[in-house]
């Protein structure tokens, strides 16, 4: 492929530096059609050491209108495609090259958000908003699982690390956020205890 070298170059660091893609593997690569260089770079890429790659590009406008067409029961869907990929991709690669960045602000937030339950934050179920976003596969030891989602870990904290697969910054609740507050207080306060024990 002719192009941008710098495009080439990152495809090279993205296939063969940072998820080490083996022959046979399945690789999922995700994208917006603004990033179409850099997709069509990664595939090329991919290809070269020996992966199955699979395309995924989203059109602009493309969650606009999802949102603002699906009915509740198409909302709570899951494409077997995705569930597919989720289950068999070895690696997944995902591009964000979104040309409109408020394209969800036209849509109400109670559209794009689900129930969670979650450890810490209350009885209230939180109001999560999902976009594109993947839930977490596995956990190590020492992991706390903090919200699931059918069955996949959503939100995790461990050793001074808080992960969510939602935007809590997108709603106008603030008990992730609260969470987020307590551990970094808390490790601040051991810190303190720790200086302070050195004399």
């Amino acid at each position: 492929m002719s192009g941008d070298p710098r495009t080439q170059n990152l495809a090279k660091i993205l296939v063969g530096y940072s998820t080490k893609v083996k022959e046979g593997e399945v690789v999922s690569i995700d994208g917006e059609n603004a990033a179409a260089p850099l997709l069509l770079a990664v595939y090329e890429e991919v290809l070269k050491a020996g992966g199955n790659p699979v395309l995924n590009v989203a059109l602009d406008g493309q969650i606009a209108a999802y949102f603002k067409h699906a009915s509740d029961k198409q909302l709570e869907w899951i494409s077997p495609f995705a569930e597919w990929m989720v289950d068999n991709a070895d690696v997944r690669i995902a591009i964000g090259a979104s040309t409109n960045t408020r394209e969800l602000s036209g849509v109400p937030p109670e559209r794009q958000t689900l129930r969670l339950e979650v450890t810490g934050a209350g009885e209230e179920p939180l109001r999560a908003v999902f976009i594109r976003a993947p839930w977490v596969e596995r956990t190590g030891e020492g992991v706390e699982v903090l919200a699931t989602w059918e069955g996949h870990p959503v939100a995790i904290r461990g050793d001074g690390v808080l992960a969510t697969s939602f935007h809590p910054e997108l709603t106008d609740d603030h008990r992730v956020h609260a969470i987020f507050m307590a551990m970094v207080t808390n490790a601040k306060d051991q810190d303190d205890e720790r200086e302070a024990a050195r004399g």
